[in-house]
């Protein structure tokens, strides 16, 4: 739980904090662990998929946080099911990750990091050590070509610039 609680603060969300809670009071210590996990992939589809569902999302995590705490919902599972129709499906979350435009560093960061880790087979790529190392990021096409990228037209640039496909890093 403590890496799921490492992670969220890396993603700087606070919206779920009051589901977290209920869960972290009520839920027996594994389905704990198996809940905090569906929170570390449910705020990365948010983020990613998540579009316009602010309102809506804090209003089911309430909702979920008090049958938490009232005993109707006791394991993950359970609790999953009650927020399928709020977390983005794989479809849509596959749909937008594929041009998704990334603005805050620390986002793109964690993305790009948590991408190599599930391609090196870590079983828990969602959980990034970023302390152990710094990482640059950088962009593939900048954002205002010079004569070198000839090829390119300035909307082009404009449109690919905050793409996650169009960033890389460099650990130092």
């Amino acid at each position: 739980m403590r890496s799921s609680i490492r992670t969220m603060n890396t993603l700087q969300v606070q919206q779920i904090r009051p589901l977290m809670l209920s869960v972290a009071t009520h839920f027996e210590k594994t389905q704990a662990e198996k809940a905090f996990r569906l929170f570390v992939s449910w705020t990365v589809r948010f983020l990613i998929a998540g579009g316009g569902r602010g309102g809506q999302l804090e209003a089911a995590y309430c909702s979920s946080a008090q049958k938490v705490s009232e005993g109707k919902i006791t394991t993950a599972k359970e609790l999953a099911k009650e927020m399928a129709d709020f977390v983005p499906s794989n479809a849509e979350f596959k749909n937008e990750f594929a041009v998704a435009r990334v603005s805050k560093s620390h986002l793109a960061r964690y993305y790009l990091r948590a991408l190599e880790l599930k391609l090196m087979n870590d079983p828990e790529p969602e959980f990034i050590p970023n302390d152990d190392f710094v990482i640059n990021l950088e962009h593939i096409l900048p954002e205002n070509p010079g004569k070198n990228w000839s090829g390119i037209d300035p909307d082009t640039a404009v449109a690919v610039y905050k793409r996650l496909g169009n960033l890389g890093f460099v650990k130092k």
